[in-house]
């Protein structure tokens, strides 16, 4: 009650929560892949989402670590009626970023292209690299990069954007940038 009251009375521009395991939906074959994860308590995350959507509050970011691994979302409140070229459904999105030094809880490769196609919500996934997210906030929109390192053993270490994405002001789903910051 109280979370739900904050973001009802906010008047920041961004609603950007802090989260420790990630909120948005990741299952194959139907199945919830961690129940760590928000997937394990699906009727709480639906009474959230529901109140996000049906107050029209707009502009929720969630910002969730300890999943060493990074990952995009748009977070409909309803799968089935979400449309993953639109974002139409999309309630909020999710920055997930990775670790710097700790390796990923994946113990397997599996493909992100099989990810994405079983959660049509999820725009990027990397499930090895190390690195961090860079944030940058403006009126307009949000905007994460994810930046990866090619050694954590060096200090001469050479730094990469990999992949950049941005929640536009009222969008409530994410877009590609073209360049990051």
């Amino acid at each position: 009650a109280w979370f739900k009251q904050q973001l009802s009375s906010s008047t920041a521009k961004w609603k950007l929560i802090g989260n420790q395991v990630m909120v948005s939906p990741l299952k194959i074959l139907g199945q919830a892949v961690n129940k760590d994860q928000w997937d394990g308590y699906p009727a709480e995350r639906t009474k959230i989402l529901n109140h996000i959507s049906s107050n029209n509050i707009n502009n929720v970011v969630f910002l969730t670590g300890d999943i060493h691994t990074s990952w995009a979302s748009d977070i409909p409140v309803n799968p089935s009626n979400y449309t993953a070229s639109t974002g139409a459904g999309s309630t909020c999105v999710e920055f997930v970023c990775t670790s710097v030094t700790s390796g990923s809880f994946i113990t397997f490769t599996v493909p992100v292209a099989i990810i994405q196609s079983f959660n049509n919500n999820i725009k990027y996934a990397e499930l090895s690299k190390r690195g961090y997210l860079l944030l940058d906030v403006t009126p307009q929109r949000v905007q994460g990069d994810w930046i990866y390192m090619n050694t954590i053993t060096d200090r001469n270490f050479n730094a990469t954007t990999a992949a950049s994405w941005c929640d536009l002001d009222g969008a409530n789903h994410l877009t590609q940038c073209g360049s990051a910051l």
